[in-house]
């Protein structure tokens, strides 16, 4: 019955009503949508490039160790060796290795995995542990000349080292074939989950046949896989590419699989190189689930809206006492939007605080103070959150950097730019570390730096 008191300009208000309220219900969630899209996938943009990063460190130390204790071994073996040329008798000269090494098993085992031995007619003489015979993949590193190093895979990651050993006039009297079980590395590819669900990892070298193709150890959620991919496909480098050719970053691109990913790549060492990866629908699934939510608040309140445009809009407009009333109700549901918006933004910041536990985290105000830090910055460096809190981040300068350093990084984030260098700190404890550092001027809403 109501139709029949509404005139021609009650409609027109009530169809203007409608309009700009679908106006700000869109425009809200397109807000919400403009704030959380770009920091989610910078957050886990950045878990990708540190989780790599930490990654390509440990294997790279693993390396060095492993070839460091094996020219600390071929020492000790190559002055035994050389006072074994004074031993005429075969029989003795072996019976003296053999005591020798036993002597040094519980010192062998602790650092390798197998040991063997052959004499300069490449006949065994010594062997401790169980040597890989039929490795399911191996690829060659590049070490110093007088090593032969091969990563191997044999139900677990091993690094291979051969040496010959010389004497003093440079002729062979032998030579060590020794292997490594590469710990931290194999739980990478049989344990640990690196990020999402779609994770993939790839350890990598350039193959010698062609410039193009690339021998991998692929760590997919299926499971693993050791074959060799094309670097370039249709033109277009993948990003294991970039990363044999040292060049390090993260890219949008479509994998091997066909599907679009965001790939993080980086130069390892020992000419090895890695892409840590996942799918970009995983990537944006947090942030469509909360879509997905807004816009069903949203359709909600404008039904709701729509309604009440509708069946008390009328009697506002007849009843001009009744319109404050009215539009106090629309006013409660915009509220009620605004704490939607507040709600996904704290979820939003709550994932952020989980990718903080792999990253060291700081935030200082203008002159540089402390005014926030996480628990990883507090673990690396030693000083507890009530040291940090309050000092200037010369608590932690190592004095490595001359003064110019760190003048040029206060001029560039004084304009408000990013500044990223690797920087060594000092710990509570004295001991050194470096960090890969970045720091982000974030500014008001008019535009001012308000911290870093």
């Amino acid at each position: 019955m109501l139709r029949f008191f509404i005139n021609q300009d009650d409609r027109r208000v009530i169809t203007v009503s409608v309009i700009m309220l679908v106006v700000v219900i869109l425009l809200s969630g397109l807000c919400v949508y403009g704030i959380m899209q770009p920091k989610a996938q910078a957050g886990v943009t950045s878990g990708l490039n540190i989780g790599l990063r930490n990654i390509s460190r440990l294997i790279d130390n693993q390396i060095d160790t492993s070839l460091s204790n094996t020219e600390i071994f071929v020492a000790s073996v190559h002055t035994f060796f050389h006072d074994l040329e004074k031993i005429d008798n075969k029989a003795i000269r072996n019976g003296n290795i053999v005591d020798f090494f036993k002597s040094s098993e519980d010192v062998l085992n602790e650092k390798f995995s197998s040991i063997k031995i052959y004499d300069q007619h490449n006949d065994e003489i010594y062997s401790l542990g169980f040597h890989s015979t039929t490795p399911n993949f191996a690829v060659q590193l590049e070490t110093p000349e007088n090593i032969h190093s091969e990563l191997i895979w044999d139900e677990q990651f091993k690094l291979r080292n051969s040496k010959i050993i010389r004497d003093k006039q440079g002729n062979s009297i032998g030579h060590i074939i020794v292997e490594q079980t590469m710990v931290e590395l194999t739980q990478i590819f049989s344990e640990a989950t690196l990020i999402g669900s779609t994770g993939d990892f790839l350890l990598c070298t350039a193959t010698k046949q062609s410039v193009i193709e690339a021998d991998c150890f692929l760590r997919r959620p299926d499971g693993n896989e050791f074959r060799r991919i094309r670097r370039i496909v249709d033109d277009i480098p993948r990003p294991i590419h970039f990363a044999l050719n040292r060049q390090d970053g993260i890219i949008f691109t479509r994998d091997y699989r066909g599907i679009d990913v965001v790939a993080a790549h980086l130069p390892v060492g020992h000419g090895l190189a890695a892409v840590l990866k996942i799918d970009e629908a995983e990537l944006y699934s947090h942030v469509f689930e909360q879509i997905k939510t807004i816009i069903l608040s949203l359709g909600a309140l404008l039904l709701v809206g729509i309604t009440v445009l509708r069946y008390l809009f009328v009697p506002i407009i007849q009843k001009s006492i009744k319109s404050q009333e009215n539009l106090i109700q629309v006013h409660k549901k915009l509220i009620q939007a605004k704490e939607e918006t507040e709600k996904v933004s704290s979820e939003l910041a709550a994932y952020m605080n989980a990718i903080s536990k792999v990253a060291l985290i700081s935030v200082t105000d203008r002159e540089g103070k402390i005014i926030q830090v996480n628990e990883k910055i507090c673990d690396v460096s030693g000083f507890s959150s009530d040291e940090l809190i309050g000092q200037n981040h010369r608590l932690l300068n190592s004095n490595v950097h001359p003064k110019r350093f760190f003048v040029d990084m206060w001029t560039t984030i004084a304009k408000g730019e990013v500044w990223h260098h690797e920087v060594c700190n000092r710990s509570k404890s004295g001991a050194l570390y470096w960090i890969d550092s970045t720091i982000i001027p974030l500014t008001n809403t008019n535009g001012k730096i308000d911290c870093y």
